[in-house]
């Protein structure tokens, strides 16, 4: 009798537990992948092992854990991510490791500023970025890290328009009021022009400038 006591009370118990959840509850946290909000971007939540995620219209990415996220446009790895800012926004000068004002004339940050404006869907990054699908897949057919210096061969292999390739000049420009215009002055003031000159190649593209409008993805308090 006793023994069939304590088999009720256990059976009772972890109904208990089921309908509670178990007693514990997973928190995610959303962050935006910003150079103007850049949708349909791959990440993998390498520490909760959830892999295969796309950042929406807004450039949100959840994750559980974001002590390491990995940015990926297809197959080309752009970088990974070990801590969210506390701005919960992730530039290219975040997953390239820089500062985001001194940062904005590096080499590095304005290659990936050009590649993912010019991959946008409708040639107009001002309105935000999209990826389309057959532009990740026609990219890079293996795995491979983000190089700087091959610009100009992604954009190349995704079959880009040549009237959409922004110059390192265009993308810059966008990427410093992007900044300015999501999280407002930073410590230094942004220059309008690089402070350092570029060496890197170009590829063609129009010389024409444009004004770029504000692109904000709300983040909740």
């Amino acid at each position: 009798m006793i023994t069939k006591k304590l088999l009720i009370s256990s059976a009772l118990s972890a109904l208990l537990l089921i309908g509670c959840g178990g007693g514990s509850t997973s928190t995610t946290t959303t962050g935006y992948l910003v150079d103007s909000a850049v949708a349909n971007v791959d990440y993998d939540c390498l520490a909760d092992g959830q892999l295969n995620q796309t950042t929406g219209p807004d450039g949100a990415f959840r994750c559980t854990n974001m002590t390491q996220v990995r940015f990926r446009i297809g197959n080309l790895i752009l970088g990974e991510m070990n801590a969210l800012p506390s701005d919960k926004y992730l530039f290219p000068q975040d997953l390239i490791g820089v500062a985001r004002d001194s940062g904005i004339d590096d080499n590095r940050v304005i290659a990936m500023a050009q590649l993912l404006q010019s991959l946008d869907s409708d040639g107009n990054p001002s309105n935000g970025i999209v990826i389309a699908q057959e532009t990740k897949t026609l990219l890079v057919e293996a795995e491979s890290n983000f190089n700087p210096d091959d610009v100009a061969l992604y954009l190349e292999s995704a079959s880009i328009n040549p009237e959409h390739i922004r110059t390192r000049e265009q993308a810059r420009e966008h990427l410093r009021e992007t900044v300015q215009a999501v999280i407002g002055q930073t410590t230094q003031s942004i220059p309008d022009t690089p402070t350092t000159p570029t060496t890197s190649e170009t590829p063609t593209s129009p010389t024409t400038p444009e004004t770029v409008t504000t692109l904000t993805p709300s983040v909740p308090s």
